[in-house]
């Protein structure tokens, strides 16, 4: 296995990253980039009060969530940490799985949800239990997914 140089600044698909939480650190792997949305990453589970050894097990664990996140300026400004590089699951290799995201009313409230996947959409008015663990159609910050990593959150969370 080549030597990956920690903490380089320039995102490879595959690359795992390392994001500080309040319960420790958290771990995402880049998939794909969207010319529009930006860095397509699937988001794992635990967090680790010491950086793992093996970076494969974390990586061919499944993922708890899907999320676009700005990847390329965050490890620039040294808020996350490139530190390795694993194999991308082939459901992951550049597309976009079903993602959800719901049409709110003035009060905030959820009035319809759209399913989308990244070409066709279609609008539900209730969630199956499939479709609510369908991960968020969203760009999120580093501040919010460090604090969603550490919270335990899942989508289903949201609905």
């Amino acid at each position: 296995m080549p030597i990956y140089k920690v903490g380089k600044k320039r995102p490879r698909p595959g690359d795992i990253a390392e994001i500080m939480t309040p319960t420790g650190m958290g771990y995402f792997q880049f998939c794909w980039k969207d010319s529009s949305l930006g860095y397509f990453v699937r988001v794992f589970s635990e967090t680790y009060l010491t950086r793992p050894t093996d970076f494969a097990l974390i990586a061919a664990a499944p993922e708890r969530f899907t999320v676009f996140f700005p990847l390329g300026a965050a490890a620039s400004r040294g808020l996350v940490q490139l530190v390795a590089n694993e194999v991308i699951p082939e459901r992951h290799r550049g597309r976009t799985p079903l993602r959800r995201r719901g049409a709110i009313d003035r009060e905030g409230r959820v009035i319809t949800w759209i399913i989308d996947d990244g070409v066709e959409q279609s609008v539900v008015s209730t969630l199956t239990p499939e479709q609510a663990q369908l991960s968020p159609a969203a760009i999120w910050n580093d501040t919010l997914l460090a604090e969603r990593i550490a919270a335990g959150w899942k989508p289903e969370d949201d609905v």
